[in-house]
């Protein structure tokens, strides 16, 4: 995962389960909570300094700390993080409602300029609610 092109990666630690075998742990159904919580891996996020999107969101941040839209960037690189590690998301509603949001704020603006879009837009079928 790592070169120029990807943002940002997930790692765990070496000692301890991986995402896979936690996911199954969680779903055990008389586990002990003490041992599952000594064996979780801790995850760490390592960050693309160099990467275009990381410079970019760095520069909004710095420009507006505290931006809805920069906060859901981030939550959006952390949870996406997770996905691709094999990781499952603890609150995937709230995902779901960031993608929504930057899809809504993204079909908001046409060839850099603001278009208004109402709460009610049809894309594909999907209403875009708030």
């Amino acid at each position: 995962h790592g070169g120029s092109s990807c943002c940002c990666v997930l790692t765990t630690s070496e000692y301890g389960w991986s995402a896979n075998m936690g996911r199954i742990m969680k779903a055990q159904v008389l586990r002990d909570s003490p041992m599952t919580s000594c064996m979780v891996s801790k995850k760490t996020m390592g960050i693309n300094s160099k990467n275009s999107v990381m410079c970019e969101l760095k520069e909004k941040a710095a420009a507006d700390k505290s931006g809805k839209t920069v906060k859901d960037l981030i939550w959006l690189l952390f949870d996406n993080s997770l996905l691709t590690s094999g990781c499952n998301l603890d609150e995937p509603t709230r995902f779901a409602g960031r993608i929504h949001r930057m899809i809504k704020l993204d079909l908001t603006y046409v060839n850099g300029s603001r278009r208004l879009v109402d709460n009610t837009t049809h894309f594909l079928g999907a209403s875009l609610g708030p």
